[in-house]
């Protein structure tokens, strides 16, 4: 772990996340008029598989509206390190089979992106950490096969947030409640957050699946908490940035670990 990113780049990551969090709450309360509206007779078959041909199953794969000549913000410095993919509305969606595979009906015809809504640790999301986006071009009525949507396996980032004081349950009633910002800066300079996925009595545990062999920015920062790290030093209070890359073939489970020492003046 050597660079660090500027916190200009993790606020620009942060912003660029606000914007795609607003722009997804517009498309939902509009999607069902406009999934009417785009509504055709054109179908999409396919399989959702690992990049080792195993299906994946009971995942939700969505089709969307493509953007017109939409490149990723910049060029990608890696294969793996890309996305978000951005699109337009969501006009179909279906869960996978036993078998990974889908069929997606009712389509109109035009560009559609696939994507697929997988959560298994250890998969990396298809259209957050794309080079490209897997569009089909679809005639009016045509019926497209073999569309398979292929999930490349990352490696998992562990984050072990201490805290003794429990001040992340917010005892003291604090409003707006303590929070933490755990996740990371993609290449893309995107933020995506570390999902928490246990808590005990000492402390919390995050994690976030990232591609291999990819220099990415882990960075963490809290509204009302004051962050220390595995040294004991305190963190700066506007956030903390560490620059990493989980190479293939590592043992890459070590966690980042920090501690929540007392509540900000």
């Amino acid at each position: 772990m050597k660079r660090h990113a500027s916190k200009s780049d993790v606020r620009t990551a942060v912003g660029l996340w606000w914007l795609r969090t607003l722009t997804g709450l517009v498309v939902i309360m509009v999607l069902p008029a406009l999934i009417r509206a785009q509504s055709g007779s054109g179908s999409i078959q396919g399989r959702l598989i690992t990049d080792d041909n195993k299906p994946i199953a009971e995942t939700l794969v969505t089709a969307s509206t493509a953007l017109p000549d939409a490149p990723l913000p910049a060029p990608a410095p890696t294969p793996s390190a890309g996305g978000p993919i951005m699109t337009g509305p969501q006009v179909a969606a279906v869960r996978s089979g036993n078998d990974g595979s889908f069929v997606l009906k009712n389509l109109p015809a035009g560009r559609l992106v696939l994507c697929a809504q997988v959560s298994t640790p250890g998969q990396l999301h298809p259209c957050q950490w794309a080079t490209k986006a897997n569009i089909v071009s679809l005639m009016a009525g045509q019926a497209v096969t073999a569309a398979d949507i292929v999930v490349k396996t990352g490696s998992i980032l562990h984050v072990r947030i201490n805290d003794p004081q429990r001040l992340l349950d917010n005892p003291a009633g604090q409003i707006p409640p303590p929070h933490l910002m755990v996740g990371i800066v993609t290449p893309q300079r995107f933020f995506q957050y570390a999902a928490p996925v246990s808590k005990d009595d000492k402390g919390r545990n995050y994690e976030i699946t990232v591609p291999f062999d990819t220099p990415l920015d882990f960075t963490i920062s809290s509204f009302g908490l004051s962050l220390a790290g595995e040294n004991g030093a305190r963190l700066d209070p506007k956030g903390y940035n560490e620059s990493f890359t989980h190479a293939r073939g590592n043992d890459n489970s070590r966690p980042l670990i920090f501690t929540v020492v007392g509540a900000k003046p």
